[in-house]
């Protein structure tokens, strides 16, 4: 039954018209909507940015986004998803995965960017593959170092360069903004928060209990949280924990990765090589004991590069490395860290600013340069600071330049007073409110112009379909000045209409940018109207 939903998804998704996939936004799992959320929030309520939200879970929150410009589809983990990628035909493409290319998703020929966000700051080279993001076009970096990296692989292996753009961390943000107060509790034990990562080094699939043992004896209240991957190929160790610990009343096993609780409450984190260290340090600037484990290693060429990992190399001024072997000092150096609070804020505030871009700002920044993306590709590669401006601009050139022989299937009315508009002659004041203030006339204009486009196929397009866009910028204009929300709403609702009929038609470029202006403009009339 799923497999046939998925199907079924993946048909609606072809289905929608060219323009209507200019920005599509791939989301492995429901852990991966924090760092989608303000992004997707943006692009709505800032930019009024068109976009297909794909995901690969029926739990993932961004599947129940309810709004006129986000399109939602769910095309599972399995032979659906690997035709979905394979035959993806849009403008721009953002992920949070890594190894595009490299195993079973593969890039579209018919894709014109790939955009990597990434879910993680720690760093491009150790604990991802080799060559993990060579195959994307646009990567939106976390920090300085991510931009260091990514240059210097570039030279070494002789890549093209990449779009780098100086991004954030949205998830950190994220975490930040939930936090009521920074400063450590001073009532009860203090609260101790192991989060490792995971993998056969991991902290709780190689010490487990011998962690978490010496810190309830010393009278720490202790919430175990285990990485998803953890709980799903180590369960076993993970039911370690709970028969020893379960019944203590200052233990939690937390496996809950919505609840944020015990970030927001946690006095110290313990970890090996996990990014969720960085987010806590970041985040919360309390300090982290690393616990010295192995380390992760997924390209064991990382040293080629010659940087020493920004996960490694922040560890001692964010916190303290202890010795898996004197796991008995562990207690003693909770201790210590937090009564040392305030030098690790301003230690851990420096190491952040260092490292991370637009701390706060992440998603503004996110979206603002994806919407000009995907505006750009929208317009053909048209790049520019306002895509409305050059949006109008084109679309009024084009439409003067059409042949006088064209027009005669056209509504003898509207294709010489769209022209004057093209070149900037007639009465253009006369010409609104002919024929945007009568929304009548503007019905008998859309029949005409769907007898008009029904044409055998091969027939030449007459002038109405490069009027359909320039119809619609018109009556946006006319809504506008309309005092009367209602009317200026039903203005709006004839230009949605003929924005439909132009991408049934076959029109579509720049599409996207006139949907934005719609959108926009609801929002006015609907706000005039309250």
């Amino acid at each position: 039954m799923a497999f046939l939903e998925e199907i079924r998804a993946l048909e609606a998704f072809t289905g929608l018209p060219r323009a209507r996939r200019n920005l599509v936004i791939y989301s492995e799992g429901p852990e991966y909507w924090p760092h989608y959320r303000g992004i997707v929030r943006e692009l709505i309520e800032t930019h009024r940015c068109p976009f297909a939200y794909v995901a690969s879970s029926p739990r993932d929150p961004g599947l129940k986004i309810s709004h006129p410009l986000a399109r939602t589809f769910n095309i599972g983990t399995g032979g659906v998803r690997v035709n979905f990628f394979e035959s993806l035909d849009a403008d721009v493409m953002v992920l949070t995965m890594p190894d595009l290319g490299q195993l079973t998703l593969k890039r579209s020929a018919s894709c014109g960017e790939y955009v990597y966000v990434f879910h993680s700051p720690v760093s491009t080279h150790m604990i991802y593959r080799e060559g993990a993001f060579d195959r994307y076009d646009t990567v939106f970096c976390a920090g300085p170092h991510h931009e260091t990296e990514i240059r210097r692989r570039e030279a070494m292996e002789g890549l093209p360069p990449k779009r780098l753009f100086a991004h954030g961390y949205g998830r950190l943000d994220d975490v930040a903004a939930g936090t009521a107060d920074d400063a450590p509790r001073q009532d009860g034990p203090l609260q101790v928060l192991v989060a490792p990562s995971w993998g056969p080094d991991g902290l709780f699939e190689t010490l487990g209990p011998a962690v978490v043992e010496p810190l309830l004896a010393a009278g720490l209240k202790v919430v175990a949280r285990p990485h998803p991957q953890t709980s799903r190929l180590a369960a076993d160790r993970i039911q370690a924990l709970q028969d020893a610990f379960g019944a203590h009343e200052r233990f939690t096993l937390e496996t809950d990765m919505a609840d944020k609780r015990s970030f927001h409450e946690s006095d110290v984190m313990i970890s090996d090589w996990s990014g969720a260290a960085l987010d806590f340090a970041f985040a919360h600037l309390r300090p982290v004991v690393f616990i010295d484990t192995p380390r992760k290693v997924n390209n064991p060429r990382y040293q080629d590069l010659g940087i020493e990992p920004m996960e490694a190399a922040v560890r001692e001024r964010i916190g303290a490395v202890v010795d898996p072997a004197a796991l008995d000092t562990l207690a003693d150096t909770v201790r210590r860290m937090a009564g040392e609070a305030g030098a690790y804020r301003q230690a851990i505030t420096q190491c952040r600013d260092a490292h991370i871009h637009n701390f706060g700002g992440a998603a503004r920044a996110a979206a603002a340069e994806l919407a000009r993306i995907a505006f750009s590709r929208a317009m053909d590669g048209q790049d520019g600071d306002d895509p409305a401006k050059a949006f109008r601009e084109r679309t009024f050139a084009e439409l003067a330049a059409c042949p006088e022989g064209d027009t005669a299937d056209a509504p003898l009315a509207l294709v010489p007073l769209l022209r004057d508009m093209a070149r900037g002659d007639g009465d253009q004041a006369g010409f609104l409110d002919a024929l945007c203030r009568r929304i009548d006339v503007f019905k008998t204009l859309h029949a005409g112009y769907d007898a008009a486009l029904a044409r055998p196929a091969g027939a030449k397009a007459p002038a109405p379909l490069a009027a359909y866009p320039a119809l619609c910028l018109l009556l946006i204009d006319a809504a506008a000045d309309e005092a009367e929300a209602g009317r200026a709403l039903k203005q709006l609702n004839a230009a949605g209409n003929a924005l439909d009929a132009w991408l049934a038609a076959g029109g579509g470029a720049g599409a996207p940018v006139l949907e934005s202006l719609l959108a926009r403009a609801h929002d006015r009339a609907a706000e005039a109207g309250r």
